[in-house]
């Protein structure tokens, strides 16, 4: 069995893995009937030690809860999970034009839809509204916690028109925690994939690692 990014399999595994939010995220409402686990994605970003050099950017790392429910690799990304449908919307920067100029071909909001398989996909400037269009007084989940290992507290998504909206910041964390803990056995057969592919490479580097060949270390993350 092949995996990739968009492949059936991790695919499924995301829709999955939205159904299992809603079950679990449901018996814990309050009275308020019109739910949306409503996540972002901030930049988590990491600077090498690369001194005083003026051309190299912080590198990007997905936020980990969103990235689970989304899957999504860009950044500045909201996403929402309808509890009582299911249903699923991303919401993505409105990115210029001259964008492309130097970052390549911007997605069309189809082209997200069919790369993260979700129901509806908007642009970010759009979120009051579109709320408002999918309930007419939606209350939003935010992920408000601390991590028990590392003692880090997560980001409450905020948004331009946030404060229209009733929210609730004590549902969502430990429904979402004890889901991303708890594997289904499709992400614990990814998991195994992985751990398989992972082991090869590494046997593979060290045959290689021979004097002649590959004596150095760079010379051996490239072969990796």
């Amino acid at each position: 069995l092949h995996y990739s990014h968009k492949g059936n399999k991790l695919l499924l595994i995301l829709i999955l893995t939205k159904y299992r939010f809603c079950s679990l995220a449901s018996p814990h409402s309050d009275s308020i009937t019109a739910h949306f686990i409503f996540l972002f994605n901030f930049q988590v970003e990491i600077r090498d030690d690369v001194g005083d050099s003026s051309d190299v950017g912080p590198v990007f790392r997905q936020e980990s809860y969103f990235h689970w429910a989304f899957g999504v690799l860009e950044p500045d990304h909201y996403g929402a999970i309808d509890v009582t449908t299911g249903q699923s919307i991303l919401f993505i920067p409105r990115l210029p034009e001259d964008y492309a100029t130097v970052m390549g071909h911007i997605a069309t909001l189809e082209e997200v839809k069919q790369s993260y398989q979700v129901d509806l996909v908007y642009y970010v400037d759009e979120i009051p509204q579109r709320l408002r269009e999918l309930q007419a007084k939606p209350n939003l989940l935010l992920l408000s916690g601390t991590n028990s290992d590392s003692g880090k507290n997560t980001r409450t998504a905020a948004f331009d028109g946030i404060s229209q909206f009733h929210s609730n910041q004590t549902v969502l964390h430990p429904v979402i925690s004890e889901l991303r803990v708890i594997k289904t056995e499709m992400e614990l057969e990814v998991l195994r994939y992985v751990s398989r592919v992972s082991s090869a490479a590494h046997m593979h580097v060290m045959r290689q690692v021979k004097a002649g060949k590959i004596t150095r270390e760079y010379q051996a993350e490239a072969e990796l």
